[in-house]
């Protein structure tokens, strides 16, 4: 909710006021923890997942830097209309000018763990591969059944490789050369 209304604000007089940053205080350690959290585990539910995907989204389009830290129950102004307060509480409360630290700038990296989202790291892989080659260079034999043979030996020994490496690039070599599937399953060579 924070973060649509700073959106929102931002939205509103962004293009009349530079705003160099925006600072978004909670009282949920754990809410700022899983904000933090790179990249979420299934255990924390579909609406955790959306609302941290939001929060993230929202970052972005701010096109400014977005600080988060934690406040304390006790500090926390917007509790304050879920509590309930009395008429002369509510007159000189914090609610209207907001927790006295909030006056102090300085403070805030200390009391409050201030923190900035941490960025995506993209990493790119490039592979080519020549569909061209062959398996056997078919200029050396003559005669089918040679290169049958020959290709029976190869294929054994691929076979044969495979079951000392580990599984994912067993998988990644069945993927790639389908006769070493067959192997396994029938009586191929």
């Amino acid at each position: 909710m924070a973060m649509r209304l700073a959106y929102s604000i931002y939205e509103a007089i962004g293009h009349r006021v530079k705003i160099e940053q925006v600072c978004v205080f909670s009282d949920s350690e754990i809410a700022l923890s899983w904000i933090r959290t790179p990249t979420l585990e299934q255990s924390v539910g579909v609406l955790v997942k959306n609302r941290v995907a939001e929060i993230r989204r929202i970052c972005d389009e701010l096109r400014t830097t977005v600080l988060f830290g934690y406040v304390s129950t006790t500090d926390n102004p917007s509790d304050c209309g879920t509590r309930g307060l009395t008429k002369t509480e509510f007159e000189g409360h914090m609610w209207w000018q907001g927790p006295e630290f909030l006056k102090h700038p300085s403070v805030w990296s200390k009391e409050c763990r201030m923190f900035v989202l941490p960025g995506e790291q993209t990493c790119s892989i490039t592979t080519a591969t020549s569909s061209s080659s062959e398996l056997l260079d078919w200029t050396r034999h003559n005669h089918l059944p040679s290169a049958k043979r020959t290709l029976a030996y190869v294929l054994r020994f691929i076979h044969r490789l495979s079951q000392k490496v580990n599984t994912e690039l067993r998988k990644r070599l069945e993927a790639s050369i389908p006769e070493l599937r067959q192997m396994s399953t029938d009586a191929f060579i």
